[in-house]
């Protein structure tokens, strides 16, 4: 883990993009005694990005696939999303 919460101090994934003890948002730059930057500020595709990364770490990698297949329709584009559908995959075939 290369994280850390700027908020409570807890170790993050490089990739996480919330603390998953506070649900403060890593990459934000904002005073950590504010409400900004808290998972109340998520939008539906941050969440479903959030449940496809749970079904990654914990090796359920057709969940995870399916969650990401599912985000790239809504947003063909996103590259995070195209990463982590590549990564999925990947450990699929591994697996």
């Amino acid at each position: 883990m290369e994280k850390r919460c700027q908020r409570c101090g807890s170790d993050a994934y490089p990739e996480d993009k919330y603390c998953g003890i506070c649900g403060f948002e890593l990459t934000a730059q904002v005073a950590p005694m504010t409400s900004e930057g808290t998972q109340v500020d998520l939008k539906l595709s941050d969440i479903r990005y959030n449940l496809g990364m749970i079904y990654y770490k914990k090796g359920e990698f057709n969940k995870a696939a399916e969650t990401f297949e599912n985000l790239l329709k809504d947003d063909p584009e996103n590259p995070r999303f195209q990463e982590m559908l590549e990564m999925a995959n990947g450990a699929l075939k591994e697996s």
